[in-house]
């Protein structure tokens, strides 16, 4: 088991998801944690190397959004519903 840190990425496009309510609502309602498109992201980590069982912070800046336990296999998702969250990379 591994542990990891995930910073959510305040600004841009996605300014609406900066409030710790709305990312908390996102891991509430989809189970679900990833990254957009975005240039320095951790992806190949992400895909390639983070496990089932493994924990990862979820922070947003200096808060903690939540703690979570990765419970399935990375997916690619091209569409994400762009109501409720951004990430293609799951």
């Amino acid at each position: 088991m591994k542990y990891w840190h995930m910073q959510l990425v305040p600004g841009g496009e996605h300014e609406a998801f900066r409030l710790a309510s709305r990312e908390r609502n996102i891991l509430e309602n989809t189970q679900l944690i990833g990254f957009g498109e975005y240039e320095n992201a951790p992806l190949i980590d992400f895909r390639d190397v983070m496990a089932i069982n493994d924990i990862v912070a979820i922070k947003n800046g200096e808060q903690l959004i939540a703690i979570v336990q990765v419970t399935g296999n990375y997916f690619h998702e091209p569409t994400p519903n762009d109501q409720l969250d951004w990430f293609e990379h799951r």
